[in-house]
């Protein structure tokens, strides 16, 4: 949809110029959507830190509890959780510490956690890729 079929839905009618814009343009607004955004490695990182998991990652010799942290270790970079592949092996291994609970203290409510780092949702401005200003909406509407 287009900005400008956007401005004549019900929602916007008789609503201020710089209102509507303050609406298209946040991203906890109305007309927001969920997405996706790159797991950082180094987020995860400093999680496991924080809430004491990190040395039982280390110290564990479970294979699950090995491959997390091979792959936290290995460069430094993220996880593309918008690619499903990508979101599986991070969840399957995840799970399978949880699943081995030879991590102490690492359970689903922490699994749970780490995806949702991955989560965060956009603006409908920034899903279509439209710059929005109260101007552009009253020129749109023959304001100006």
């Amino acid at each position: 949809m287009n900005l400008e079929d956007k401005i004549l839905e019900a929602q916007f009618t008789g609503v201020e110029s710089s209102l509507v814009a303050k609406d298209l343009n946040n991203p906890e607004g109305a007309n927001s959507s969920a997405t996706t955004k790159p797991i950082e490695k180094s987020d995860i990182r400093e999680y496991l830190r924080v809430t004491g998991s990190w040395l039982g990652f280390k110290r564990s010799t479970s294979d699950a509890a090995e491959l997390a942290m091979d792959s936290l270790m290995d460069n430094p970079g993220s996880y593309d959780v918008s690619n499903t592949l990508v979101l599986g092996m991070l969840t399957s291994t995840l799970q399978g510490v949880v699943d081995d609970a030879t991590v102490p203290g690492f359970a689903s409510i922490d699994m749970a956690y780490i995806l949702s780092l991955g989560s965060t949702t956009e603006s409908w401005a920034q899903a279509n890729g439209v710059r929005i200003t109260p101007a552009r909406i009253q020129k749109l509407r023959g304001e100006i």
